[in-house]
């Protein structure tokens, strides 16, 4: 038991003018766009008008949500296709090191 007690003072003696840094990070982006399409006639563009090409800035993201919505309405006699793109991306990150404390 005397060996381990000495290997406790040890590592007091060592860790003395050290502290433990963590750096926490999240990062999140978030995108709407909508598009709307006005015709005389129904189904006239049947095809989606938008890409689901990523553009998250954010590089490696952990989570990462494409979700397009569409809706079709009559508005005063007209076809009105609207289409809403939601594009999500997240990261955290977490680092830890011992570093000397600076006097």
């Amino acid at each position: 038991m005397g060996n381990d007690s000495d290997a406790n003072k040890e590592k007091e003696k060592d860790s003395k003018g050290k502290r433990k840094v963590t750096i926490a990070t999240k990062d999140s982006y978030t995108r709407v766009t909508t598009i709307s399409n006005t015709t005389d006639k129904p189904n006239t563009q049947t095809k989606p008008t938008m890409e689901d090409i990523p553009q998250s800035p954010i590089q490696n993201p952990q989570v990462h949500n494409i979700h397009t919505t569409v809706d079709n309405k009559i508005v005063d006699g007209k076809y009105v296709r609207t289409e809403t793109q939601v594009e999500e991306a997240r990261k955290e990150d977490m680092k830890q090191h011992v570093e000397a404390i600076k006097q």
